[in-house]
């Protein structure tokens, strides 16, 4: 299918979620008229989308959008919370407190199901009320929480991924479980990377490598029944959690976003004309505006000489970081690992680079030397996930930002921990008056950017 953006009315969609009758899809957008970031609708057989009342407020980076069988209600995350919208146009109704969600899904008796991302599945009333765990990973396979619920048309039956982490696997491996609603007993159903979608008349789909894959599916014995058929290539994926992009209807009608390529640093001047561009073309970001915007994945070195970018592989969407020569104009891999590396951010002398990685579980902060003569070396690690942001211009404390499980919810938080000693953190509320301070090649008037966003994602800027 052919998605329009609609510039007229609307900035670029995130990745779109088709509803289960196949009529319509759903996305988050920003009003070009207020810059507001809302839910907007768009029918199959029309070319108009319209935004959705009072979605506006608060809307998460990535809303976990998911539909319910009804094809006539949205969940939607906003505000560290779980909201539903009729399409009638009443307005958002609360249901849970859950600050983040690896997946959701809705039958037609109003029972949703969620993904916290660590720990089992939750269950909860569309209406509201308390949260109940209804499955239990397993931790002799390394599982650290169930992802990517999605129900079978009976309401009853349900799919979901193992999320697992094996330090000794240098590539996941995962079992996509199936359980029920009226037993406590899951059972897997086969090994697999990737969040699974049923269609009639007995299809599942998912993505392998980059590419979606349709397999005959049998599911009153839930068993795969035959060989799968790669049906489209290039859409994106990331492994380390199994997402794609993918959505898929009752009746078989597929939506993606393609994996995003061509992307290539560029020099701009300060009232936005083009200069060099550096290196080749690579994929440097995630599929929505939001993670392209929010996500650093380039970094300028202290002197204006180099700079550090984490670029996607785009079969897995798991990230090396390269280094790029902005005088010679050529660049170099400096980690390879089937993990994830990412968010590089330089030391104040220039020789070392710090990025999240995540050998063996939620990513930690790692250090290596830029001219790769040492093995990446333990700067932080903690529960959750942890990403590096800046160093202090004296070069002695760390700018992370982190987040967490526990009870329930999603802890966010920004500290400063001490590169003397490590298991010396500052509070975040100290964190947070942290002031960034960046040099640039040239002067304050020089930026580098993504000229593959430039017409569809604001800039990234850096000033000294």
């Amino acid at each position: 299918m052919l998605y329009n953006s609609y510039e007229t009315a609307m900035l670029p969609a995130d990745t779109p979620i088709i509803s289960p009758d196949g009529r319509r899809v759903v996305f988050a957008a920003r009003a070009i008229e207020d810059g507001q970031r809302r839910l907007w609708v768009r029918e199959l057989d029309s070319f108009e989308a319209r935004p959705l009342p009072e979605t506006d407020k608060n809307l998460q980076a990535t809303p976990c959008l998911f539909w319910c069988e009804d094809s006539r209600r949205i969940g939607y995350h906003a505000d560290g919370k779980l909201w539903s919208i009729d399409l009638d146009g009443a307005a958002p109704r609360f249901i849970a407190n859950i600050h983040t969600n690896f997946g959701a899904t809705w039958n037609r008796d109003d029972i949703i199901l969620l993904a916290p991302g660590e720990g089992g599945l939750l269950k909860v009333s569309a209406r509201g009320g308390e949260m109940k765990v209804i499955t239990s990973p397993n931790a002799n396979l390394f599982e650290v929480g169930h992802i990517a619920p999605h129900f079978l048309p009976d309401g009853n039956r349900f799919l979901f991924l193992g999320f697992a982490y094996n330090p000794s696997e240098t590539s996941p491996k995962r079992n996509l479980y199936s359980g029920r609603l009226d037993s406590q007993e899951t059972v897997v159903v086969t090994s697999m990377n990737s969040a699974a979608m049923f269609a009639e008349p007995g299809v599942l789909f998912y993505v392998e490598g980059g590419s979606v894959k349709a397999a005959p599916f049998d599911d009153h014995r839930m068993r795969v029944t035959g060989r799968a058929t790669t049906l489209i290539d290039q859409v994106f994926y990331f492994q380390p959690i199994g997402f794609s992009s993918l959505s898929v209807s009752r009746n078989g009608i597929l939506v993606y976003t393609p994996v995003a390529s061509g992307d290539q640093l560029v020099w701009f001047d300060d009232i936005g004309r083009r200069l060099d561009a550096i290196g080749e073309d690579y994929s440097f970001s995630g599929p929505t505006i939001e993670e392209r915007v929010h996500s650093a994945t380039f970094r300028i070195s202290p002197d204006g000489i180099k700079v550090a970018a984490a670029v996607n592989n785009i079969r897995t969407g798991v990230s090396d970081i390269r280094l790029f020569d902005l005088d010679r104009g050529t660049s170099s891999r400096l980690t390879s690992d089937t993990r994830w590396e990412n968010m590089p951010t330089w030391s104040r002398d220039g020789k070392r680079l710090y990025f999240s990685w995540d050998p063996s579980g939620p990513p930690d902060v790692y250090s290596l030397s830029i001219d790769g003569s040492d093995s990446p070396e333990l700067t932080y690690g903690a529960p959750g996930s942890q990403h590096p942001r800046d160093v202090s211009p004296d070069g002695q404390w760390l700018l992370i930002d982190s987040y967490s499980f526990r009870e329930q919810q999603t802890n966010y938080d920004i500290g400063l921990v001490s590169l003397k000693d490590p298991n010396k953190v500052v509070p975040h509320d100290i964190g947070k008056t942290f002031l960034r301070k960046r040099q640039s090649k040239a002067d304050s008037c020089t930026a580098l950017r993504s000229s593959a966003q430039m017409s569809r994602w604001r800039s990234l800027t850096w000033t000294g």
